[in-house]
């Protein structure tokens, strides 16, 4: 850990962002398929399903980090001068 929220940032997006992406743009187009059903309360699953999923990774991928960065729940990040210190202690 470096304690760089922002670069954590990019570096979570380019590797499990980008998988959580197509996983779930998977998901939507399965759940979709249940739109062609004749049965109504099928659609209406598969439809509401659909959205959930998609608000759910627009949220993961938007929403989520912005709050890691306001809240920095790790803390502040320290200089890079006093970590070296930290850690020769």
């Amino acid at each position: 850990m470096d304690g760089d929220y922002v670069a954590a940032m990019h570096r979570s997006h380019a590797s499990i962002g980008r998988a959580m992406f197509y996983t779930s743009v998977i998901i939507v187009l399965g759940f979709s398929i249940l739109a062609l059903s004749k049965f109504i309360p099928t659609i209406y699953f598969g439809v509401l399903t659909g959205f959930a999923m998609l608000a759910a990774i627009l949220a993961a991928l938007t929403l989520l980090p912005r709050l890691i960065l306001l809240v920095k729940p790790l803390g502040k990040p320290q200089p890079k001068d006093d970590r070296l210190q930290a850690q020769a202690v």
